[in-house]
């Protein structure tokens, strides 16, 4: 028997009061849905492409899981905790998503950041109450310009692919 589970939504005002959505008490994206999908290590959670598109590299979810942990484990190490509000500033590379899940695994709130801020853009981590930015090294002379200025930020995190000099 199959049974129709979309509301016809005639009664907009009925529905609305009806609705009820099941939330568990305590819920980890990175822990809860990564982390089980990580149990099969082969299930592939990206694809990911170069800039230039010169390299492909697959990326498993166990690969996220473990990364993410380690992460957390060095974000931990310096005292950033459940609550602490964090800028990041990366572009779309795997480690945007390790960073972005370790931020997670904690309970830190991630503030994701265009790469195109300014400096003065950056300031408004002040406006934000953040504790720590993290970018890459084209973002970090940005940041420098402006950290006298940004006093809650108490650590400056370099991420990144390691550059290879060929």
């Amino acid at each position: 028997m199959i049974t129709k589970l979309t509301p016809h939504m005639t009664d907009y005002e009925a529905e609305r009061r009806n609705f009820h959505l099941d939330v568990p008490e305590y819920f980890n994206f990175a822990s809860d849905v990564i982390g089980k999908w990580a149990n099969d290590p082969h299930k592939l959670a990206m694809l990911w492409v170069g800039q230039r598109g010169e390299t492909e590299v697959p990326l498993t979810f166990a690969h996220f899981a473990e990364r993410s942990s380690r992460a957390a484990n060095a974000f931990a190490t310096l005292g950033i905790k459940k609550g602490d509000i964090v800028m990041v500033m990366l572009p779309r590379i795997p480690e945007w998503w390790e960073v972005v899940l370790g931020l997670m695994k904690l309970g830190a709130v991630a503030i994701p950041c265009t790469t195109l801020l300014t400096p003065k853009d950056i300031k408004r981590a002040e406006v934000a109450v953040a504790r720590a930015f993290i970018t890459d090294s084209e973002g970090a002379p940005k940041f420098e310009q402006v950290r006298e200025q940004c006093p809650t930020v108490q650590f400056a995190i370099l991420a990144g692919r390691p550059q290879v000099d060929t």
